[in-house]
């Protein structure tokens, strides 16, 4: 087994406490099949309640069934998209996105549709701010490959101009 040190990625919603017993399961599983791992070898893995893997994981059949559930329903919203027609130009864009919403006293997370997205400059700055963060991770996670050099040199020069335009004009949809 190689010794490394294991990080847990900043947008990880996994405790990031156990990382490096974490990362030394995962590689000691990989390593078993020719440096390569798959979900189903983790969650089988993961069963034995001596794996450090265990606990992260729901065993409680019925919970689990309402999280993937819930799971799935997510990945609905994310996948459904429409037309907006934004300065005479017609694009295919997600139909909601996630954003913290304010209600009464309280904030949750929620799917708000394209068009209050991009009329709420609150919800438009979460966006914003979201897609500039997937920007950076992505640009983390390849950034050990010079070819794509000229893309991580745009990726800067977005984030280092990226504002909120408070005159843009409200989206259309199209039929």
């Amino acid at each position: 087994m190689r010794i490394r040190k294991y990080y847990m990625k900043t947008e990880s919603r996994i405790d990031a406490k156990g990382v490096q017993e974490y990362g030394e399961r995962l590689e000691i599983l990989a390593e078993q099949d020719n440096d390569q791992i798959e979900p189903v070898v983790v969650v089988d893995d993961a069963r034995n309640k001596l794996s450090p893997l265990h606990d992260l994981f729901e065993w409680d059949d019925s919970v689990a069934a309402h999280q993937h559930r819930l799971a799935h329903a997510r990945l609905l919203i994310r996948s459904i998209e429409v037309v907006i027609k934004r300065d005479g130009k017609k694009f295919q864009t997600r139909a909601f996105h996630n954003v913290i919403i304010k209600r009464n006293d309280h904030t949750e997370r929620a799917y708000a549709a394209v068009e209050r997205v991009m009329s709420e400059p609150e919800l438009r700055q979460q966006v914003i701010e979201k897609a500039l963060k997937e920007l950076e991770s992505w640009q983390r996670r390849y950034s050990e490959y010079k070819e794509l050099g000229i893309v991580f040199t745009v990726i800067k020069a977005v984030r280092d101009e990226a504002v909120v335009m408070d005159n843009v004009q409200p989206v259309a949809m199209v039929e």
